[in-house]
């Protein structure tokens, strides 16, 4: 199998639109974040502003080709968010010989930290930090193509990213899409996924 590292990791329209995606809401999320629109707000201490809490969970595409998911947690204090995520993607090279396909399957567990914005009703926010990567892939068996051998991609660490961006439908649900990507030595990954959110948003 191939496992020569490319700089981005995306190699299909799909992925291009996924990291369009994420890299907007991280930039937009940093201006947000940088020029409040509450002056009165952004003035208060960092003791007297409320805390958030939430659970969010969902799948979606992956920049593999196949769907990913992914599960966090995730606790807000002014404009800093705190969070631990696990995402999956999975997916292959399509490079289809003797019926046979070569595919990955890629997973992270991130501890993340970063910056928020929220209004009436939507909570934006970008995050990054460090991750434990790993997973397995499958390649050809030399001797006999129809067969699939499935190796472990070494655990390596990761730069992990993540953005949110979520719809409160109370003060305790919402619906969010929730963008992942995480840059390593294995294979480059990411996905965009529509997410449930429960907790106090």
């Amino acid at each position: 199998m191939n496992k020569s590292i490319n700089l981005i990791g995306w190699q299909s329209i799909p992925g291009v639109v996924i990291t369009a995606f994420v890299l907007f809401l991280i930039v937009a999320t940093l201006l947000a974040a940088t020029f409040p629109i509450d002056l009165e707000a952004a003035e208060k201490t960092e003791e007297s502003q409320p805390t958030h809490t939430w659970v969010g969970f969902g799948c979606g595409p992956s920049s593999l080709g196949s769907p990913g998911g992914h599960l966090n947690i995730s606790r807000t204090r002014g404009h800093i968010i705190f969070g631990i995520r696990s995402t999956a993607s999975s997916g292959g090279k399509y490079e289809v010989v003797d019926r046979v396909n070569d595919y990955d399957t890629m997973g992270d567990l991130a501890l993340l930290v970063g910056l928020t914005r929220r209004c009436e009703r939507l909570i934006m926010s970008a995050s990054t930090g460090v991750a434990g990567v790993g997973g397995t892939f499958h390649e050809k068996d030399p001797t006999n193509s129809d067969i699939l051998i499935k190796r472990d991609y070494q655990m390596v660490l990761g730069l992990p990213f993540e953005a949110q961006l979520i719809w409160r439908l109370g003060d305790n649900a919402g619906l969010g899409l929730y963008g992942y990507a995480n840059v390593n030595s294995n294979r480059n990954h990411g996905g965009v996924c529509i997410s449930l959110i429960f907790g106090k948003i």
